[in-house]
This record gives C-alpha cells, sequence and structure tokens, in this order.
C-alpha cells in the first residue's frame, strides 16, 4: 500500500468512500416509498457503519500517551464534539423548525450517537486491555447478541449501538498494521475484485427484487432497536439472536468484498479521508436544515423519484464540499484543546 508520510492512502481511500456512504444513507432515510431508496438503504446499512467502525478501532490503536496514561484530551474532545452537535441539532429542531423535544446529554437516537459511542469504545477498550483480545472479542460478540433482548436498552444514552457495534471496534483495534497490510495487498488480486464485484451486484440485486421483504432488516443493522421492537416475518427458535447473528454475519462479509475494490494507491480524494468526522457532523445539520423546509415537497414535484438519483448525487458533492480545509479549523481547535491543563 503507497503512503504518504505516516498516512496510508488505502485508509484515507477507505474512509472517505465509507463517509460518502453516511451521508447518501441519511439523505435517503428521507425518502419514503420508493423501491430504489430502499434498496440502496438496506444495502448501505448492512456493511457502511461496522466498516467503518473497524477502520476507525484500527486508527485508533494509540490509546496511552508517552507516559503510559490515557489519552484523557482526546475522550474529552470527542464528548466536546458530541455536545456541540446535540447542541445545535437541539436549536435547529425546537428553535428553528418548532419541535417539541427535550434536550438531554444521555440520550441520543439519531446522527450524535456515534460521536458519544467512539469516546465510550477508546475508554472501554483502555480498561479492558489486559483480557485476551481472543475471548474479549467473543464475549463482546455474545453481549452484541444478548443486548437485543433488553426492551429498556434504547432508552439509556446509546448503550445498545454501543455494545453492538464494539466487536467491530475491537476487531480493527486488535489486528496489527502488518496483518491487514498482508491482508488487503492479497485481497487486491485481480480474482478477488472480480468475485467481490459478483458478490456485491448480487446482494444489491437481492436487496432490490426482495426490498420490501428484508426491510425489516435494516432495523437490526443499525444497532439500535431491542428484538420486541422489530417486526420480524421469519419465525425460527431465538429469531432476535439469529438475526443478530446474520447481521454481523452479513456485515463482515460485505466489508470484505468493498475492501478489496478500495484503490490502494493516491487518489483525488485521498487528502480528504482525515476530515471524515467534519463531514460526519455538518452534513447531517445541512441535512436538518434541508428536510424541514418546504424543499423536500417542492423538488419531488419537479422531478418526481428522481430525487432519489439527486439527492445520492447532492449527498456526493456535499461530501466533497464539507471535507475542504476551511470546515476544519473549528474541528483542529476543539481536538487539539488541553482538556487536563483546564480542568485542573
Amino acid at each position: 500500500m503507497k503512503t504518504s508520510g505516516e498516512r496510508v492512502f488505502y485508509y484515507d481511500n477507505l474512509k472517505f468512500i465509507l463517509i460518502v456512504l453516511v451521508v447518501i444513507g441519511h439523505f435517503l432515510s428521507y425518502v419514503s416509498n420508493n423501491v430504489w431508496s430502499n434498496s440502496i438503504l438496506l444495502y448501505i446499512y448492512a456493511f457502511h457503519m461496522p466498516l467503518f467502525i473497524f477502520i476507525t478501532g484500527f486508527l485508533s490503536k494509540r490509546l496511552t500517551n508517552k507516559n503510559g496514561e490515557f489519552r484523557f484530551n482526546r475522550m474529552c474532545a470527542l464528548l466536546m464534539i458530541y455536545f456541540i452537535f446535540k447542541v445545535l441539532v437541539f436549536f435547529i429542531l425546537r428553535f428553528l423548525y418548532g419541535h417539541d423535544i427535550s434536550f438531554s446529554f444521555f440520550v441520543e437516537t439519531e446522527c450524535p450517537w456515534y460521536v458519544f459511542a467512539l469516546a465510550i469504545w477508546l475508554v472501554m477498550t483502555f480498561i479492558l486491555k489486559n483480557i485476551n483480545p481472543k475471548y474479549l472479542i467473543i464475549f463482546s460478540v455474545i453481549l452484541g447478541v444478548i443486548i437485543g433482548y433488553d426492551s429498556n436498552v434504547k432508552e439509556v444514552a446509546v448503550l445498545s449501538r454501543i455494545i453492538v457495534f464494539y466487536p467491530f471496534f475491537l476487531l480493527g483495534f486488535y489486528v496489527t498494521k502488518e496483518s491487514l497490510k498482508k491482508f488487503v495487498d492479497k485481497i487486491h488480486e485481480y480474482k478477488f475484485k472480480i468475485l467481490s464485484l459478483i458478490t456485491l451486484a448480487c446482494v444489491f440485486t437481492i436487496c432490490y427484487l426482495f426490498s420490501e421483504d428484508l426491510m425489516f432488516l435494516k432495523m437490526f443493522f443499525t444497532g439500535q432497536n431491542p428484538y420486541e421492537y422489530i417486526d420480524i416475518p421469519i419465525d425460527v427458535p431465538c429469531t432476535g439472536a439469529v438475526c443478530r447473528i446474520f447481521g454481523y454475519l452479513i456485515a463482515i462479509f460485505m466489508s470484505l468484498a468493498v475492501m478489496c475494490l478500495i484503490p490502494r494507491r493516491k487518489t483525488f480524494f485521498s487528502s480528504f479521508g482525515s476530515k471524515t468526522m467534519q463531514v460526519y457532523v455538518l452534513h447531517y445539520l445541512v441535512i436538518l436544515l434541508y428536510f424541514n423546509s418546504n424543499l423536500p415537497a417542492l423538488l419531488y414535484d419537479l422531478v418526481g423519484d428522481w430525487t432519489v438519483a439527486i439527492y445520492i448525487i447532492s449527498a456526493v458533492i456535499l461530501s466533497f464540499i464539507l471535507s475542504l480545509s476551511f470546515f476544519e479549523k473549528p474541528f483542529k481547535k476543539i481536538m487539539n484543546f488541553d482538556y487536563e491543563k483546564f480542568l485542573k
């Protein structure tokens, strides 16, 4: 894999493509009763957050500073971004559009959840660092399956998503750089690329042909819903657990296929791979402003079902715009602030 200094183009390419999929997913989540929108949403949600969390875990190996102490500053920076993110969302919905909502730091069901979860994953991984990684990953998977049986978990912080997606963070954290490099070099052989293209095309075809029947799986893929909240059309023993395990397997399966197709060389978007946090936060604010206005209805009246294509194109363009250095400055200030010194 080609590098630039300490950065590896492959990881930056992968991160940027995944954040574009996040933006596309959030745009299309506002489109209802459209087979293309439902198919694409089901397809994206099957793997995009697990893979994004995996690569985040892989790039988060340095949990401690040079003195062996936990990187308290990074955790505080993430919590600060989470808090500001929530305040901005609350302000837009409550004061600009008059939604009857209340503010709670520890309850989150929408986009800010990931920033809070990342801070918690860092703390959890530091606390559990002396446990054998193999046993820790196995236990995290078991807990991710069991948590779905707790009907109250949806109301407690973002606990369900923290637990359900933690195995992917751990997998990324514990895989070595050498092992991942060797693996990525191997899967970029021509035969694996062809196999991956066929696999992903087949999965999308299934999503398109059976989107209405399979849409319930999206509620599993989000990681936030207790099993009893999901209208599952199949009846097998331990149905919820079986679907959650299937979700884990399909996420791994599709993630591997996607990883085969990510370019390893420098691309025109490689430099944006280090700026995914600003895209993650800012795109959602844009989406809230847009979809709570009259513009979506006006657009649909003009182009009808072509709104899906327009939203996909808009999501890609918006991702590039929000990756510009201009938007990076406030995030750098938050991430580089000395919180330890401030709190002393």
